[in-house]
């Protein structure tokens, strides 16, 4: 999925890979994206998290809870093998509120400036490959984890039991 921002371009313009047990939106839950940098010299691909629906809950505090998550989700990937990506917040050069938050909400991203970028045959593929074994396995445990606390009554969780297929 890719968006050119609902009626106007985006300034962070991007390509997403969804699990749909997780989400259909970019605009909450976790999945795979694909950020152009604002000035267009360079290229993320990101673990991410969606950015609008923490916008509309807290407000002000949205980048702060985004990187809270950030973190979070990425201690879930402990012991996994996280080599060569990034975690923490990305630099994409944004000025607008999604794309701060786009930022701060990486879990794990891999950066490809425009004059590097590899063919769809090389790394780019491989380390995409890699970070669809790694969005898997981080919501298992995202399931693992809200299976032993107590269920949530948000609209975005799964509900416990629920098996995710590997994509």
């Amino acid at each position: 999925m890719g968006s050119p921002d609902l009626g106007n371009w985006a300034e962070t313009p991007w390509v997403a890979i969804f699990d749909p047990q997780e989400t259909t939106t970019a605009q909450r839950g976790i999945y795979i994206v694909f950020l152009l940098r604002h000035d267009g010299d360079g290229l993320w691909v990101s673990l991410n998290q969606g950015t609008t629906g923490i916008l509309l809950k807290y407000g002000a505090q949205y980048r702060d809870v985004l990187g809270s998550q950030a973190a979070f989700y990425s201690s879930l990937l402990t012991g996994k093998d996280v080599s060569g990506f990034h975690s923490g917040q990305i630099e994409l050069g944004a000025t607008n509120r999604l794309g701060r938050g786009y930022e701060v909400g990486a879990i794990l991203s891999r950066q490809y400036s425009r004059a590097g970028l590899p063919t769809a045959d090389g790394d780019i593929r491989t380390q995409t490959t890699r970070l669809i074994d790694l969005y898997a396995d981080l919501l298992a445990a995202k399931d693992a984890v809200q299976g032993a606390a107590e269920p949530a009554q948000s609209t975005e969780e799964i509900p416990i039991g629920t098996q995710r297929r590997r994509l």
